[in-house]
């Protein structure tokens, strides 16, 4: 990626940021955000966005009719993708994680970083403050209670709450 790309999409994700907070503004955000190489479409975006991998915009793809609300966190590293189905809902300061690192450093592989896909179904809603880790999908109609941290794939039309998130009830 060029360093014109890069400041590009940096300029335009900070100019989605700082757009004033209303109505029209967040359900518009999701425009710049396209133009700025992220993979989305009419949705609902409220600032502020905070995406930790500049030149990774592209790897982030947000379906039609998404809620975002304010202080979402996407830690993207290549070659991970997050994928965000149609019509889901996303609490506050919910953060998708898809780096992590060897627990043992070694002198051959260091730490020995590693990124995984992200990707959530269509109609899933995470309350506020959920924190999603890589490897991760959370399938169709779910719903992660607030607080929770997911380590494990989610179940379609399943609630699951907790530290590491474990299954309360079935949704049918």
């Amino acid at each position: 990626m060029s360093v014109w790309s890069t400041l590009r999409e940096t300029t335009l994700l900070w100019l989605a940021n700082h757009l004033p907070r209303s109505r029209k503004f967040d359900r518009n955000r999701w425009r710049i955000l396209r133009v700025a190489g992220m993979d989305t479409h009419r949705s609902n975006i409220r600032a502020p966005l905070n995406i930790t991998q500049y030149g990774l915009l592209r790897s982030i793809h947000i379906g039609e009719g998404t809620f975002i609300n304010v202080g979402f966190r996407v830690g993207v590293g290549a070659p991970a993708q997050v994928r965000i189905g149609d019509n889901c809902q996303f609490g506050p300061y919910v953060q998708l994680e898809t780096m992590h690192h060897d627990l043992v450093w070694t002198p051959e592989r260091r730490w020995g970083r590693d990124a995984r896909d992200i990707i959530i179904g269509d109609r899933c809603w995470l309350a506020s403050r959920v924190i999603v880790l890589g490897g991760v999908t959370i399938g169709e109609g779910a719903v992660v209670a607030a607080g929770a941290v997911v380590t494990r794939d989610v179940s379609p039309y399943t609630l699951v709450g907790g530290v590491p998130a474990r299954v309360i009830r079935s949704l049918r």
